[in-house]
Order: structure tokens, then C-alpha cells, then sequence
């Protein structure tokens, strides 16, 4: 029976490998959905350019000679019917702005619908491929784990039988506070507000669409970073769900938490590492991975055993074996020192 922490550890090891592939494989489908609302918003403002022109300066100019308190004070007061309204807009012309075209000033209103009709199936999109990659770690991990307890340590579980209530109940579950499906809209509201602005900005300061492009192209980037992210995070909560389910499944009592040897991890997690806990009291983020944001932590099932190594990386990032019963302290001590 290979029941020793070398064999486990070596399971979790390719186990991690291939669930960092499919993450990778869904980053880059995530890249070119970026890629294409990015060439989306791009060809809006360039034809909004071409239409109207990239210059506010004469608006503001005209505002100058006017009352500046009031004229704030109403905008603050109707931002949002001004936005949305087309009247709204038109009543404040009227007030403000009685000799100067209507529908100039509505613009801001259109270019905000464009933004919302590119980053809405975005976020669709976005949304649906990560919750299939995650229902798919869950299941996968979570039946071949059982699978292998079954094999290695003679143990039984119930069977696996797919249960959809079940799967949508833990895609929604607010592990971190909120679930990946807010955060994901949270993010593309967030990205289409700081677009508008930027355009707004640009408006104002009559620049060029390639100085805009460049602009938006770093916002456009940063949310993907983000993104990229809450990707990496929700798919290590999903695949160490998964273990610590077939653990409870299996009447496993106890796991082992295993950090990452090597200088990229975090100090939380080298104070974790080799440490024991019971199945019973892991919870995300104190004793158990995720720890954090892109933690690559993870666990195997505890059992005693003399003959162990596991893999490390030396400060070139180079693998090799060392002692099973390592701590990340004793490690850092020898290689990172």
C-alpha cells in the first residue's frame, strides 16, 4: 500500500500541475475576450471622434463666463438624470448653456451606453467560462481523491453522484465575503466607470485617440491583472474544497498543510508549512488554503511515516529533493539564507 507522505506529496504535486493548466488555458481565453472589447472600445471612440470631435475646451470656455458655483451645484445635484437622461441634458443646456448645441453635451450619455454594451459581454463571458473551470476542479479533485483513498487506504465513501444543487450552492457560497460572480461584475463596473472617465478626461483636454488608446489600453490591463487574480484565487478555494470534502467523505482525521518551497511564498504560509490540523477544523484562510490571494499552498493526508522527501527550489528556481519532514524555516535556513 504506498501509504507514505513521499507518494502523496508527489500526487498533489502533478495534481497542482495540472490544475495550474487548465488556469493558464483560461487566462488566455481571458487575454483575447480583452483583447476583443478593447478593439471594440476603440473603434467607438475612434468613430465618435470622427463624428464629433475630441474637443470639450469650447464648452468649458462658455461655462467660464457663466455662474461656476451654480452650474456645479445642478450637475451634482442631477448627475445621475443627466447621465442617463437625454432631457435632463437639454433642460441644463437650456439654463447654462442656452446658445450652445444640445446634443454635444449629451454625448458623455452615448459614449457611456457604447462602454456598457462592450463590458457587459465581457463580464458574461468572463463569468461563465471561470465558474465551468471551477465546477470542473471541484469534481475532478474531489472524485479522484476519493478514488485513491478508496485504492491506497481501503476506505469508503458515498457514492459521487452529480449533484447540480449542491455545485451551484458552492459556486455562490461567499467564502472571501462575496462570491467570484459579484466580484466579476464589481470589476467590469468598475472598469467601465474608469473608461468613461478617462474618455471624459480626454474630451475635456482635447487629446489625441492614440494618446486615449494608450490610456485605455493600461486601464484595459490592469482589470485584466485583477481579473487574473480572482481567477488563480477562486480556483485554489474550488480544488482545496474539493480535498477537504473527500477528507470528511473518507473519515480522514486529520491533513498537512504544504507551502511552496521556494523564495516567492508568503510568510503566512512558511509558518503553516508541515504544520497538522483535524479535517474537522479547517477553515479558508486560518489554517487552510487559499490564505490568501494566488496562494499556492496546499494539503495531503496525514499519517505517520520515516521515509519522505519532497521537492524544492533553490534560490535559481531549480528543483531538488529534500528531507519529507522539512519545515519552510529549516528550508530558507539552507537554500535562502
Amino acid at each position: 500500500m504506498m501509504n507514505n507522505r513521499d507518494y502523496w506529496f508527489k500526487r498533489a504535486q502533478q495534481h497542482d500541475k495540472e490544475v495550474y493548466k487548465a488556469v493558464a488555458d483560461l487566462e488566455k481565453e481571458l487575454k483575447k475576450l480583452y483583447s476583443e472589447a478593447l478593439d471594440e472600445i476603440m473603434k467607438d471612440f475612434e468613430s465618435y471622434a470622427q463624428r464629433y470631435g475630441m474637443n470639450y475646451k469650447s464648452l468649458w470656455k462658455e461655462a467660464s463666463k457663466l455662474d461656476q458655483k451654480g452650474f456645479k451645484k445642478y450637475v451634482a445635484e442631477n448627475a445621475e438624470k443627466l447621465r442617463m437622461n437625454s432631457l435632463a441634458s437639454e433642460e441644463m443646456v437650456d439654463k447654462f448653456f442656452p446658445a450652445y448645441d444640445p446634443a454635444r453635451v449629451n454625448r458623455n450619455a452615448l459614449i457611456y451606453k457604447q462602454l456598457s454594451m462592450r463590458i457587459a459581454p465581457l463580464a458574461y463571458a468572463f463569468e461563465e467560462t471561470l465558474t465551468k473551470l471551477l465546477e470542473n476542479i471541484y469534481v475532478s479533485t474531489l472524485l479522484r481523491n476519493k478514488y485513491d483513498f478508496a485504492k491506497e487506504f481501503n476506505v469508503s465513501s458515498p457514492f459521487y453522484k452529480f449533484d447540480e444543487k449542491k455545485i451551484n450552492e458552492l459556486m455562490t457560497y461567499k467564502w472571501s465575503g462575496e462570491n467570484f460572480s459579484t466580484r466579476i461584475w464589481a470589476n467590469t463596473d468598475d472598469l467601465r466607470y474608469v473608461l468613461q472617465q478617462e474618455f471624459v478626461k480626454a474630451t475635456i483636454k482635447g487629446e489625441s485617440i492614440p494618446k486615449l488608446a494608450k490610456t485605455v489600453s493600461q486601464r484595459m490591463s490592469s482589470s485584466y491583472q485583477d481579473a487574473v487574480r480572482l481567477v488563480n484565487t477562486e480556483a485554489a478555494y474550488f480544488d482545496n474544497k474539493a480535498s477537504i470534502d473527500s477528507y470528511a467523505e473518507c473519515k480522514l482525521d486529520k491533513y498537512e498543510f504544504l507551502a511552496t518551497l521556494d523564495s516567492r511564498t508568503s510568510h503566512v504560509c512558511q509558518v503553516l508549512d508541515g504544520k497538522v490540523f483535524y479535517v474537522k477544523d479547517a477553515v479558508p484562510g486560518v489554517n487552510y488554503p487559499p490564505m490568501h490571494v494566488r496562494c499556492r499552498s496546499t494539503t495531503i493526508p496525514y499519517f505517520e511515516d520515516d521515509d519522505e522527501e519532497r521537492i524544492a527550489r533553490d534560490s535559481n528556481g531549480k528543483n531538488m529533493i529534500v528531507d519529507g519532514n522539512m519545515t519552510y524555516k529549516e528550508y530558507e535556513k539552507l537554500f535562502l539564507g
